[in-house]
């Protein structure tokens, strides 16, 4: 019988046109996971400790982290922005990284190994995707075996000539960080290597892991997005080799300086905020349902108000002076960050004193909102689906 091409493998130009509707896909599934992630603890709390239920519960949130990884995935392959970065020191943010994927890994099965060289110049790059690549390889190197894998973990500065560069895959020539996972496994399959990085493609089918196929692509899109590249092969003395390259860290351009955006606030003496009122802005009314429910469960003391969108927010904000705003930033009529940046100039002119703001989303955040939460700890970003023990701490750090 004639072997049929997997329909599961979708080529790259095929998934580069999908990219757009593939992330509208997943930021409503974000939406709709929301629910299942925070009412389990919820329920949890109106039945016994003893309760037979709890055992239920408890498969329903198993469940529901299993989408929230694959869907995690998919908002990362989907979005188009380039992440914020930092100088950061690769060899603490490696054994962080390790230590993460730790409780994943059994010991008894397999064994990792540190070479990292010393005095490595730092590197400019976003932790959070980065730690995501990284998890990819090292899970990937994890299921090579079935037992007895070893793991070597490797870092150090290197150039990519000209004459290699088409070889590596490589943007440019020039000084690269590279960071290795190597295995001693049987390899990667010969037909599978060329098109290991494309969605969907794996050789693990076996494991029946849920998202399976999409964490060499995961960790090809943050090579890209840095400005690197992500190169695998089969070493001569066996086992896989899969290597990030980053590009090393360059001296600013004068042209980049001062466009950091200064910390909202008033001048002079301000009318406090009033942190026993909490506004929620969301356009998903389930969801405004579910955090209000958490929210007055949680923080009694505390009257929350909702809106549907900014518009809204703004002029409830107007009228009350919130303490607190829990903002979603994709939204009809007024977004998120449109409203906030109303709403801080409403507080100047008024001499009030800003409102804290925790804003949620399922997209990558724009720059100006990363830039917002770097620059002061009164607001913070969480990424949807949010557990509500996490939602209600973030609303109490700022209201205490």
């Amino acid at each position: 019988m004639e072997k049929t091409a997997d329909i599961s493998v979708l080529e790259a130009d095929t998934f580069n046109a999908l990219r757009p509707i593939l992330g509208q896909i997943a930021h409503d599934f974000n939406n709709l996971l929301t629910p299942l992630l925070a009412y389990p603890s919820l329920i949890k709390s109106y039945l016994g400790e003893d309760s037979p239920g709890n055992e239920l519960i408890d498969a329903i949130s198993k469940a529901s982290e299993d989408m929230i990884h694959i869907n995690e995935q998919l908002m990362l392959l989907a979005s188009r922005s380039i992440p914020d970065k930092a100088e950061t020191p690769v060899a603490e943010l490696l054994e962080q990284v390790i230590a993460q994927v730790s409780p994943e890994i059994d010991p008894a099965r397999a064994r990792i190994t540190l070479d990292i060289q010393q005095d490595l110049p730092p590197v400019q790059l976003s932790v959070v995707h980065f730690s995501k690549a990284m998890r990819s390889l090292l899970m990937n190197a994890y299921e090579s075996k079935a037992d007895d894998v070893a793991i070597t973990v490797s870092a150090r500065a290197t150039s990519v000539s000209s004459d290699v560069r088409a070889q590596y895959g490589a943007p440019y020539a020039g000084e690269y960080l590279q960071v290795c996972v190597r295995d001693d496994g049987p390899g990667f399959d010969k037909e599978i290597l060329p098109k290991a990085t494309i969605p969907f493609v794996t050789t693990k089918k076996e494991l029946r892991r849920r998202g399976s196929g999409l964490g060499l692509t995961v960790a090809h899109v943050i090579c890209r997005d840095h400005g690197g590249f992500l190169h695998l092969e089969n070493p001569p003395e066996g086992g896989a080799s899969a290597s990030i390259f980053l590009p090393l860290v360059r001296q600013t351009d004068p042209s980049e300086i001062g466009t950091t955006a200064e910390a909202p606030g008033a001048d002079g003496a301000v009318v406090s905020r009033n942190k026993d009122r909490i506004l929620l802005v969301d356009d998903e009314a389930t969801i405004i349902k579910l955090f209000q429910m958490i929210i007055s469960s949680a923080l009694p003391g505390c009257e929350v108000e909702t809106a549907n969108n900014g518009k809204e927010a703004l002029d409830l904000f107007a009228e009350h002076h919130h303490g607190c705003i829990v903002m979603d930033l994709h939204m009809p009529v007024m977004d998120g960050q449109t409203a906030f940046k109303e709403i801080i100039e409403l507080s100047k002119r008024k001499g009030w004193e800003p409102p804290a703001v925790v804003f949620c989303t399922g997209f990558a955040p724009p720059d100006m909102v990363n830039r917002i939460v770097a620059d002061s700890s009164l607001h913070c970003l969480l990424s949807k689906p949010v557990r509500g023990e996490v939602l209600v701490e973030a609303i109490r750090n700022r209201i205490s």
